[in-house]
């Protein structure tokens, strides 16, 4: 950027994704995305591997979409026509196992793809970091903007990569899930981690600001929620700006009545 301060105007999509139902995924993301752009968004972050679902008990349940522009039709549609940018997640295959990866969805119809270059050791051992950690800058109305996928943020190679290129914004779409514990399950009593939730919830936001200010660089994150079959997610979507100000938050959710897909538009102020 040229150094003013400007606001941009994005979106966060909470979304709830289905195991076993790519296409529905898909055609939940276009309708979402669309929402976003009547809003006024010029931009769209999903969770990480929205698209796909995230299989956590094995590789047999894991859906993937080829890394092909192809296989993004239908957003790159929805893109051109609102002029949005859709950033999205989806699960491909690398070798015998998976990588995780977000799409990129320009209003022209470019498409473009940031893969994930780290895994911890909590995530499944069928998934594989990408060997390559540069990032794939993009820009939205004039402002620089990376990928960092879940549990690449704040790996020394991943972030040596994002301060080489100086972005404005880092988009950090993840896919944390909730222990069965904390799920507030109806017509019971709440456990103590269920009681716990909410502050837990407003923890992972501070945490977030106060980095955004340390570091003066701003942030935005999206969660999926709900239950997908097999797994719960509770959502906890949220964007700060480099003073550390909370500008948008999408309220984490363990009651099953509660955890639906939701898109929420805000501005964050950026510049240097």
């Amino acid at each position: 950027m040229d150094g003013k301060k400007r606001n941009l105007k994005f979106a966060l999509c909470q979304m709830a994704c289905r195991l076993d139902d790519t296409a529905g995924n898909m055609a939940d993301a276009c309708r979402l995305s669309r929402d976003a752009a009547r809003q006024g968004a010029r931009m769209v972050l999903f969770p990480e591997g929205c698209l796909t679902g995230n299989a956590l008990s094995g590789p047999d349940r894991q859906a993937v979409l080829p890394v092909e522009n192809s296989a993004f039709q239908a957003l790159s549609r929805v893109a051109v026509s609102d002029g949005i940018t859709i950033c999205v997640g989806f699960i491909t295959p690398f070798g015998s196992k998976f990588n995780a990866v977000h799409a990129i969805i320009e209003p022209d119809g470019n498409v473009r793809f940031q893969r994930k270059a780290f895994r911890v050791f909590a995530e499944p051992s069928f998934l594989e970091a990408w060997p390559d950690p540069e990032r794939v800058v993009f820009q939205v109305d004039g402002a620089r903007m990376v990928i960092v996928i879940c549990s690449e943020f704040g790996v020394p190679a991943v972030q040596a990569a994002v301060d080489r290129v100086a972005p404005d914004l880092v988009l950090h779409p993840s896919a944390g899930c909730m222990k069965k514990e904390e799920v507030w399950q109806p017509d019971a009593e709440p456990s103590v981690l269920a009681l716990a939730f909410d502050e837990n919830c407003r923890r992972v936001v501070s945490r977030a600001a106060l980095t955004a200010k340390q570091s003066g660089m701003p942030k935005m994150s999206a969660n999926p929620v709900g239950f997908d079959g097999e797994t719960w997610w509770p959502g906890n979507s949220y964007a700060v700006d480099a003073a550390g100000h909370v500008v948008l938050s999408i309220k984490g959710e363990n009651q099953l009545s509660r955890m639906q897909s939701v898109v929420a538009v805000a501005e964050i102020s950026l510049g240097r």
